[in-house]
């Protein structure tokens, strides 16, 4: 199977993903709104950062991204 990113750029990606399931881990354990709230941003940072090693190797990937993210909003605006 190919990956998806080369060398350096694949190692990068594969620790901006753990540290992106890491940060996710300590917003769901947060005991307070404030604690939720960084966890919740740092985790938005390095899933952005992480998409940028990607938009780099595969350009229109963001752009591919948003669109998927508005039709799962769409799907989920439907259900309620």
């Amino acid at each position: 199977m190919p990956t998806v990113l080369a060398g350096e750029h694949e190692s990068a990606f594969n620790q901006l993903m753990d540290e992106t399931t890491e940060a996710l881990a300590l917003a769901k354990a947060s005991p307070d709104l404030d604690d939720l709230a960084a966890c919740m941003a740092v985790a938005v940072l390095k899933m952005s950062l992480a998409m940028h090693f990607v938009e780099q190797q595969h350009a229109g990937f963001g752009k591919d991204v948003e669109e998927k993210r508005q039709r799962v909003m769409q799907a989920m605006q439907s259900w309620h």
